[in-house]
């Protein structure tokens, strides 16, 4: 945030004084393995996110465009869900990831330092990895949807 602010002081800007700042969401979709075709992904997102940033470089500042700045929205920790329908009561498994350091939260030292203080300050460190790994239960679950089960429809 500094750096954007220092670079819109009066002395940094072009003479049209406008500039455009670009923001991709949550890279680590657009390269999630499961958000491609060959996982039966709709479209390839790689191929979306390469072609983002081949457009971002080409519009930038620096080859003439408007394109001053860059920010990257999210903080590429996947919230992995694994759906259980068929166990009594039916449950949900989360569990927090990173696609950056390829582990779950729980086994990075450093995650509850980075984010404890500014989400749950209140909480030790054992307490704080619990809420990225946890179970939900869906009491009822098989009585309400047991029609969709008896016909094969899972």
């Amino acid at each position: 945030m500094l750096l954007l602010l220092a670079a819109c002081q009066a002395g940094n800007k072009p003479d049209n004084a406008s500039f455009t700042l670009a923001v991709i969401p949550d890279t680590q979709n657009y390269i999630d393995f499961r958000h491609q075709k060959e996982e039966g992904f709709e479209l390839d997102s790689s191929e979306l996110f390469i072609q983002q940033m081949q457009y971002i470089a080409d519009h930038s500042f620096a080859k003439g465009g408007d394109i001053a700045f860059v920010a990257s929205v999210g903080d590429v920790w996947l919230r992995l869900m694994r759906f259980d329908l068929r166990s009594n009561p039916a449950r949900i498994t989360v569990k927090t990831y990173s696609s950056y350091y390829t582990r779950y939260s729980s086994e990075v030292d450093e995650y509850a330092s980075w984010y404890k203080a500014h989400e749950q300050p209140d909480m030790n460190d054992d307490e704080f990895h619990a809420t990225d790994d946890y179970v939900i239960n869906i009491d009822g679950f098989q009585q309400r949807f047991s029609s969709a089960f008896s016909a094969g429809r899972e």
